[in-house]
Order: structure tokens, then C-alpha cells, then sequence
């Protein structure tokens, strides 16, 4: 009987062993891919994978190994999973892809804040307003101001001292400076912020 039991106990580990070796380079690719590959259809999809091996990796875990081995394993992986995701947020705030600078900025043009210090842009009509980034719409719709009623001119920011809008050095028209396209001609104008943008748009 004890040796059956020892064998039993040597299969059990054994297929952990297994498990763990197939799950946890799995969970880690997805992992990478998640941070390497981020998209509105790759992100949900890796997200989902990911979750999911690592709770499988959880029950192999809590399966297969004595109760206070797999809490200190758990604790473990969790330090781990903790520090890297850290990792990538400092990196992330530090030094932000040029497609994340992209969106935001353009979502702080659309809401008449600074995409740098997010102070609000006070030019026509909005001189003598305050708004954040959620309170935007419901300012602007109780007192009743006419989108197309602002005129834009050159601005720069009183708070951070960005220049968010100047004359298109090709179209003359006023432009927003840090997007890489003039709406008004299509211009392209290298944003030292966003990094190196994509070569001129052909002009018909």
C-alpha cells in the first residue's frame, strides 16, 4: 500500500509538472502579446487567453501540490505578475507609444482641453467657461454653445505654455499643431512629441 501510494504520488507530480510546463509558456505568451500587440481586436482576445491559462494554472497548482506549497506558490506568482505589470505602467507613462499620444491628444482637441495639461481651451465662447474631461458636454450643452460658432485661432496653452494652434505653414488656414495632419490641406508637419510621422499624403 505504501508503495502504491508513493507512485500515485509520483504520477500526480508528474502530470503537474506536465501541466505547468504546457500552461505557464502559454499564459506567458499571451502575455507578451498582450503587451507587444495591443489592439481593439488583438487586446480583448489575449486578455481573455491569458486569464484563462493562468486559472488553470491556479487549479494545476492547488490540484496537484500540498495546500501550503501552492499558497506560497500563488503568493509568488502574484509578486511576479505584480512587479512586471508596474514595470510596464512606469514604462508605459515614462516613454508612451506614438499611437497612445496619437489618441490622446486627439480625444483632448475634441473636448477642448490641452492634450498635454489637459487645461481647458478658452477661445470664443468658452473664454469665460470651466470644464474638465467629463464634464465637457453638459457645460457646453447648459449654456447652450454652438460648436460652430467657435472661431479658432493661434492658441497657446496658459497653464503648460504648448502651442496647441497655429497657421498651416502650407495652407495658411489655422491648424491643430500637435496632430500630424492639417484638416483644412492634409499637410504633414513632424510632431517632435509623437516621434517620426508617416511621409507626406500625395495631394491630388
Amino acid at each position: 500500500q505504501e508503495e502504491l501510494n508513493k507512485r500515485h504520488k509520483n504520477h500526480r507530480l508528474v502530470q503537474a509538472m506536465l501541466e505547468l510546463a504546457l500552461l505557464l509558456p502559454l499564459s506567458f505568451l499571451f502575455f507578451i502579446i498582450f503587451l507587444r500587440k495591443r489592439g481593439p481586436m488583438v487586446t480583448p482576445l489575449m486578455l481573455a487567453l491569458g486569464c484563462a491559462t493562468l486559472l488553470h494554472v491556479f487549479i494545476a497548482v492547488h490540484e496537484y501540490f500540498p495546500s501550503q506549497w501552492s499558497k506560497y506558490i500563488l503568493i509568488v506568482a502574484s509578486i511576479l505578475i505584480i512587479i512586471r505589470l508596474l514595470s510596464f505602467l512606469v514604462k508605459l507613462s515614462v516613454a508612451p507609444k506614438p499611437e497612445r499620444l496619437m489618441l490622446q491628444y486627439s480625444q483632448a482637441y475634441e473636448r477642448f482641453l490641452c492634450p498635454v495639461c489637459e487645461y481647458p481651451i478658452r477661445i470664443g465662447p468658452l473664454k469665460f467657461l470651466f470644464w474638465t474631461r467629463n464634464s465637457v458636454h453638459s457645460v457646453l450643452n447648459g449654456k447652450n454653445v454652438n460648436m460652430e460658432d467657435i472661431e479658432i485661432e493661434p492658441y497657446t496653452c496658459p497653464a503648460c505654455g504648448e502651442l496647441l494652434y497655429d497657421k498651416c505653414e502650407h495652407c495658411g488656414k489655422i491648424r491643430h499643431t500637435l496632430l500630424p495632419y492639417c484638416e483644412h490641406c492634409g499637410q504633414n508637419k513632424e510632431n517632435p512629441l509623437l516621434g517620426k510621422t508617416e511621409p507626406e499624403k500625395p495631394r491630388a
